[in-house]
């Protein structure tokens, strides 16, 4: 968010198309990040999306990183 911060302090940045991108992990940052900020107009997520309980939560190589904790409880990757 404070790369979008300084973005926008440049006469260059066009605010109405700021978009973000990203594969795998960055995918899940891009997930937040496009959640959290409204400026985030357009979002392109590959290579994360998989249901928590019959995927993520069975594969133990999966870095803790990619979750978080409880969230499936209450809503899923599908939703």
């Amino acid at each position: 968010m404070r790369l979008i911060d300084y973005r926008y302090t440049r006469q260059d940045c066009d605010s109405g198309k700021l978009g973000c991108c990203g594969l795998s992990g960055g995918g899940l940052q891009t997930i937040w990040l496009a959640a959290l900020d409204d400026r985030v107009k357009y979002s392109a997520v590959s290579g994360y999306f998989y249901g928590y309980l019959d995927s993520l939560l069975k594969m133990p190589q999966n870095c803790s990183c990619n979750f978080v904790p409880n969230l499936w409880k209450h809503v899923d990757m599908g939703d």
